[in-house]
């Protein structure tokens, strides 16, 4: 098992100028001995006000061989009793256990506290993908974004020293570049998704019943729609936030991301589902008559297709006519 983690550091402490580098490699177990003596008198001096990541892809296995050496004493054999040190290394495999269990939720927690080095979102640079169009923009850390139709994102020129945040409304397909050090944070008005390094798609349309987040490759934690508790996702893994509610589901990631490869995919949706996603796609209003039409359903995808090309499919598909009038797209039988 695989996850990241971030180490809880006390800042109120002789020690507050340690090296975050030098309690990585403490954790790595790969520090020299004055090292590993300076960080335990670190770890040992009180309770934690800063965090540091300890790292991204650390196996289960390895954080137990890096911790347990560390809480078994060294050196001749001690002369308390069999039974004393074996409720001694019972009680530090549990605390190992309980660390190994509960870092992806220390990790969240700790990104939530507030850094006054970050940037404010007032200063903020804003592109917007109009209808009928889509973006793509590289941040400053790396990371591409592909912002489709109908999209706003904001983010500044430079990120903070702990995190890198923006700001979505619409949907957007992140590739993230991969830091340890500083999360990256995505957030919608109804979504946080807070990564290392992944790629993912979020949708948070202003008009849509419904919001979602769908990840590709990596880790990610997820909170949204009201809800306190933090989901995290896996590859393939989708969540949904509607009306109060929260699903989970497994599906194929491509399903979700190939607009911004130029494919529109209607995923067996109805006509009235579909309408604001072409709208938006193509740049047009969209009109429908008899009003029935809307509730017929679709399952299609369309690549690279003009909007003369997709409306001549999708009424020889669903059996009606259609009519293109400037901005606009009339179906109707």
């Amino acid at each position: 098992m695989a996850f990241a983690a971030t180490l809880y550091l006390n800042t109120k402490v002789a020690l507050m100028d340690i090296d975050p580098e030098l309690v990585r490699r403490y954790w790595e177990n790969t520090c020299s001995p004055q090292e590993r003596k300076q960080v335990e008198q670190w770890l040992s001096a009180g309770e934690p006000d800063e965090v540091y990541p300890i790292g991204d892809d650390m196996d289960e296995t390895q954080l137990r061989q890096t911790l347990w050496p560390q809480a078994i004493p060294q050196g001749q054999p001690s002369k308390r009793s069999d039974r004393r040190r074996r409720l001694n290394l019972l009680g530090y495999a549990a605390a190992a256990l309980v660390l190994c269990t509960s870092c992806w939720a220390i990790w969240f927690s700790g990104i939530l506290q507030p850094d006054q080095r970050e940037i404010s979102p007032s200063s903020y640079q804003s592109v917007t993908a109009h209808p009928g169009k889509k973006l793509q923009i590289t941040l400053s850390d790396g990371t591409v974004v592909h912002l489709n139709s109908g999209s706003t994102l904001r983010y500044p020129l430079g990120f903070g020293q702990r995190r890198r945040h923006v700001l979505l409304e619409g949907e957007a397909y992140f590739e993230v570049a991969k830091e340890s050090r500083r999360t990256f944070v995505a957030e919608t008005p109804h979504i946080k998704a807070y990564v290392l390094g992944t790629s993912f798609n979020v949708s948070d349309y202003p008009d849509a019943p419904a919001c979602g987040l769908v990840l590709e490759s990596g880790k990610v934690a997820v909170v949204g729609g009201g809800h306190a508790d933090t989901l995290v996702l896996h590859p393939n893994d989708r969540v949904e936030f509607s009306a109060g509610q929260v699903s989970m589901a497994q599906v194929d990631a491509a399903d979700y991301i190939g607009w911004h490869h130029n494919i529109l995919r209607l995923p067996d949706i109805t006509l009235r589902q579909a309408i604001p996603l072409i709208e938006r796609w193509y740049g047009v209003k969209i009109t429908v008559s008899p009003a029935s039409l809307a509730d017929l359903r679709i399952k299609a995808s369309f690549e690279n297709a003009t909007l003369q090309k997709f409306a001549a499919d999708l009424s020889y598909l669903m059996n009606f006519h259609y009519r293109i009038a400037n901005d606009a797209l009339h179906l109707y039988r």
